[in-house]
């Protein structure tokens, strides 16, 4: 399969190009909900959503880059992202968000937060009494 018959994606941050090759789709958000671009999509521009954006390259492996608000167009089998900040988001960095968000959840849950809790509304009720008793 040729470059030709295949988009050719930009994603360009304000300090980087973060990626430029050709790829056969895109999945990303945008204001109006998802959507996937293909090869010899109709122009267009609109706003992108922080969000992750899916790639699905030239040899049909897929991966993913992170990236806040920004515009993007597709014009004459281009698609250019201006976005002001991209990561790759690999397999490592999906697991230390997910065991940061379980470690979270757990302190959330603990019994501990619950007496920080208590402790800190019994400390502001205090000092809420010292302050009515001075008027």
């Amino acid at each position: 399969m040729g470059a030709n018959s295949n988009l050719k994606l930009n994603i360009i941050t304000p300090s980087k190009v973060a990626y430029s090759d050709f790829v056969k789709s895109v999945y990303f958000s945008d204001d109006e909900g998802d959507i996937v671009i293909l090869n010899n999509y109709e122009p267009t521009i609109g706003k992108l959503k922080r969000s992750i954006i899916q790639i699905i390259d030239i040899n049909n492996q897929t991966f993913e880059y992170i990236v806040d608000n920004g515009i993007y167009s597709v014009a004459n089998c281009e698609l250019n992202f201006l976005t002001s900040f991209c990561i790759k988001n690999t397999e490592e960095d999906k697991m230390q968000i997910s065991q940061m968000r379980e470690k979270t959840l757990n302190v959330l849950n603990s019994k501990n937060l619950n007496n920080f809790h208590f402790q800190f509304e019994v400390s502001l009720f205090k000092k809420i009494s010292g302050i009515r008793k001075k008027n």
